[in-house]
Formats: structure tokens, sequence, C-alpha cells
């Protein structure tokens, strides 16, 4: 987690234990927990955000998830499995409610919303735009996408859903990111991913870092 703090990255997403929330996920929310107090090793200025990836709200744990990190003052949460505007309107509702509770700013805690990886959230795509004030990001998964429907990454209906995606942000005001898979050559992803609007790329790991920076980084 310290190397992660410390690579460079404009975020870091703690993971409370996967998507589906298989389990006891007590464990997880615990380390996040730890690592959101131990945000001071990396310096203030730079300080990447920190972003807590909760479960989807079908998961029926989202209460329980923020129950565990609030009180460390993420300065997002990374929702998947966002179906439009009625998942986003409603984690922002309870994100108010634990901002109150903690004395935190209220409005302060942003969403990352990965709205396209389900078939239902790619119909709610244009749902989005003006959903919420807290809206800082949409993110993009192509594997979970085609895993939902059953094809492959370079499919049709997911490569038309990347596309629609990255409307719904343009049309939204917000970036997108993009997120690869494990065997992406990831300087040639990371291009084609600026190519087509893409604002960044989310790292598997702290070594993919200065890469995806190098290639999103301003021209010049």
């Amino acid at each position: 987690m310290d190397g992660a703090l410390l690579s460079g990255a404009g975020a870091v997403v703690f993971d409370l234990g996967g998507a589906a929330a298989p389990g006891d996920r007590s464990a997880w929310r615990d380390a996040a927990a730890g690592a959101l107090r131990r945000r001071g090793v990396a310096p203030q200025r730079g300080r990447p955000l920190a972003v807590v990836a909760v479960a989807p709200l079908a998961a029926g744990v989202l209460d329980a998830d923020l129950a565990a990190v609030m009180a460390g003052a993420p300065d997002a949460v990374l929702l998947p499995g966002a179906v439009g505007s009625r998942d986003l309107q409603h984690l922002a509702a309870k994100l108010a409610v634990r901002e109150a509770e903690h004395g935190l700013e209220a409005g302060r805690t942003r969403i990352l919303a990965v709205p396209a990886d389900t078939a239902a959230g790619v119909l709610a795509l244009p749902t989005l735009p003006g959903a919420t004030p807290r809206m800082l990001a949409l993110c993009w998964d192509a594997e979970a996408l085609a895993a939902d429907l059953g094809v492959g990454t370079d499919a049709s209906p997911v490569r038309s859903a990347r596309d629609l995606l990255l409307i719904a942000a343009a049309a939204a005001g917000v970036p997108a990111f993009d997120r690869g898979g494990p065997g992406d050559d990831l300087a040639a992803a990371c291009r084609a991913a600026r190519r087509d609007g893409f604002a960044g790329r989310i790292a598997r790991s702290p070594q993919e870092v200065p890469a995806i920076a190098a290639a999103f980084a301003p021209r010049r």
C-alpha cells in the first residue's frame, strides 16, 4: 500500500473485497481503514486521492462497507455495477448521512462510477448527466461487461458500450478512465485509449504508473 501511495499515481483505490462481495469482507475493510489512516506516508504535495471501491448496491453490503471506512474520510468511493442515475443518487444520499455522522464537509466525498459493466448499466448510461454533483469520473471495465454478456472483450456489443460510456462522460462533463486486461500491451492500449478520449487508465500495479503517466501526459 505504501508503494501505491508513493507511486506518483493521481489516485489509489483501496478494494473492500471485490465486486461480487463473497464471504467475510472484514479483513479487507480493516486493511482499507488502515490505509486511509496511513495516507501521511505520501508527501502532502501531490498526494494521491484515496478512493475506496465498495460492492455494487445489489450485493446488499454498502452500509457495512461505508461504516468501515468513512471515519477515514476517503476522497471518493468507486461504485461498480452502477445502473444509471438511480444508483448514483442512492450512494450520494448514503454518503451525505455518513459525512454528517463523522463531521465531514458535506459533499466532499466524490463518486467514481463503473456504469457500463452490466447490460442494465449500459442501457442506463443516458441518465447519468446531471445525476449528482458528486460524480467525479466514469470508469470502463471491458472484462466485467464481457462476462455479463457471455462474450469476449473484443465483441461488438462491448466495443459499442465503450463508445457509449465515452459519450456519456462527455455529456456529464467528467473524465473517463480506461481499465485494461492483464494481457494488454500497456503502451499500445494507452495510446488507443487516449486517442479515443479517455483521460487516463486504472493501473493494476504501481509498476504500471510511469508508463500510464507518460502516455497521458499533456501534449505541448
